[in-house]
């Protein structure tokens, strides 16, 4: 994102008349993919991990995900 920013900035040229302001999307595009990716194989090991592995559930914080979800509906639902 930093060498993105830092070519768009430069003065336009006979070969780019419009000058280099595309570029900074160019390498945002990059480092979102880059991201995704990463990630993705993160959450492909930690399945594969989980998998694995098994360790039950223990504690009470199974009810946060459910709330969310719950609030996520009701919200969706008066957003209509």
């Amino acid at each position: 994102m930093l060498i993105g920013g830092k070519r768009s900035r430069r003065e336009a040229t006979p070969l780019h008349p419009f000058g280099y302001g595309g570029e900074r999307y160019v390498y945002a595009f990059i480092v979102s993919i880059v991201l995704f990716t990463v990630g993705g194989l993160f959450a492909l090991y930690e399945a594969w991990h989980k998998s694995e592995h098994p360790e039950p559930i223990t504690g009470t914080w199974w009810w946060v995900p459910i709330a969310v979800l719950l609030i996520a509906i009701a919200l969706e639902g008066f957003s209509s």
